[in-house]
């Protein structure tokens, strides 16, 4: 890892805490949703997002649990950034990072000696923790006030480049937005009709600034609230809320301390028509987790006689698969899309990808098939018995991550194609399926 650039999969993680252990957590990555848990390799302990489930016994050497160590360190602006350092609480050693070895390619955290020093020889630097939203707005956007229901449309008002909550129309020039994602997280906003990004000033958005013009009063940070987004400014800490003042109507302004009702944004994609394909499951990062003991059928024949008998046991019993394909890193709103793809599911020996999925589908949608199969079973009772078929199976999900290319046609008519690899699918299936026969006296 590089730790540099923030804006992909591999870069991310979710901190989930314990549920049975105070102040330690569980990390687990966003491509593969797999969790840290330490692997020996050669000489030495390495970190590596390697768990299907987290485990919470301390004693195992499989514990997943991590001791985030805080470290008080200061930048060139003079404040304290979330600094830590990870400990694993079952091994009691610092984890550090290392450059390239033989065995691992770019760096890697590497386990330490003992439990305060990190790995000999290696560089034990904390590690910087930035607190990001948990998937990213898209790249091409409209932006809608949740309280009059008008797009934010480019407007020239008293000579400035002003953003209005004034046109009714997602094909209107004017409202076509770009986003940028910058490597803390933060975003910077390209107006497509002004081809300039936002810029705070006073505290009125204006559409003036020039692409080397990166500074705090041209950044946002994105605070999602469920189907809902609001923006806070950088330069000033403040949401930006749809505002009437100085002879001017519902513009945007950074202005307000708290998310108010005037600060809720919805965000539409700029985009016509997607489809997605090419896509290609990594099965090597397959996560295969949660796994139950399912009662598909149970019958039960009895013979009171004196003697044996043969009896049939007929009945039926229904299969349901559910499959889900998503995004780890990209947020994709509202576009219902044409996918082609597979539907890996958990066979008797792994995973298997038979089936295709064709078809129109909103994405991370749960699309859930069901199969009935008729069985029919000849048995022979004893005298006196009873005799009963119960057929079972495993349950159990599975996390698979999978590149695919995109190709949307946006509201201006432009076709934009893009390879992505943040891709997850996941699907719930039964499997391993028997059917078993129980003898017992009447």
């Amino acid at each position: 890892m590089d730790g540099e650039d923030a804006v992909n999969p591999y870069t991310r993680f979710q901190v989930q805490r314990s549920a049975l252990h105070e102040a330690l957590v569980h990390i687990r990555c966003c491509y593969n949703h797999k969790y840290w848990v330490p692997r020996r390799r050669g000489d030495g302990w390495w970190l590596a997002a390697d768990a299907d489930e987290p485990e919470e016994d301390l004693s195992k050497p499989s514990c997943t649990l991590i001791e985030l160590v805080p470290v008080v360190t200061t930048n060139e602006d003079g404040h304290a950034p979330t600094s830590v350092r990870f400990r694993h609480a079952q091994l009691g050693r610092m984890g550090a990072t290392t450059g390239s070895t033989k065995s691992t390619l770019g760096s890697c955290m590497r386990m330490g000696n003992n439990a305060d020093d990190g790995p000999d020889n290696l560089d034990t630097a904390a590690v910087t923790v930035l607190n990001l939203s948990t998937r990213l707005l898209p790249e091409h956007v409209v932006f809608k006030s949740a309280a009059n229901s008008k797009y934010l449309s480019a407007r020239v008002i008293q000579r400035f480049n002003y953003l209005q909550f004034a046109s009714d129309d997602i094909g209107d020039p004017t409202v076509q937005n770009r986003v940028v994602h910058r490597r803390d997280g933060t975003i910077r906003v390209r107006n497509a009709h002004f081809g300039m990004f936002w810029r705070r000033s006073p505290n009125w958005i204006w559409a003036d600034a020039s692409a080397s013009a990166d500074n705090a009063d041209t950044r946002f940070e994105v605070v999602q609230l469920g189907d809902l987004f609001a923006l806070r400014n950088m330069g000033n800490a403040r949401f930006c809320t749809s505002l009437t003042a100085d002879r001017k109507d519902d513009c945007l302004n950074a202005s307000s301390g708290t998310i108010t009702n005037l600060a809720r944004i919805q965000v539409e994609e700029a985009v016509l028509s997607r489809e997605i394909y090419n896509v290609v499951f990594n099965l090597g990062e397959a996560r295969v987790y949660g796994d139950r003991t399912l009662t598909l059928f149970t019958e039960t024949t009895t013979n009171a006689t004196a003697s044996e008998s043969t009896k049939t046991i007929a009945s039926s019993y229904t299969l349901t698969k559910t499959s889900t394909w998503d995004s780890s890193l990209e947020l994709k709103l509202g576009v219902t899309l044409t996918f082609r793809a597979g539907a890996p599911f958990i066979a008797d020996g792994g995973i298997e990808i038979t089936s295709e999925f064709n078809s129109s589908y909103t994405w991370g949608e749960s699309i859930e098939t069901t199969e009935t199969r008729q069985v029919s079973y000849n048995v022979t009772v004893p005298p006196m018995s009873k005799t009963t078929a119960r057929v079972i199976a495993s349950e159990g999900s599975c996390d698979i991550p999978f590149s695919y290319e995109q190709r949307d046609i946006l509201t201006d008519g432009r076709v934009v194609i893009r390879k992505l690899n943040d891709g997850l699918y996941t699907g719930v299936n039964a499997f391993n399926i028997q059917t078993r026969f129980e003898e017992e006296s009447i």
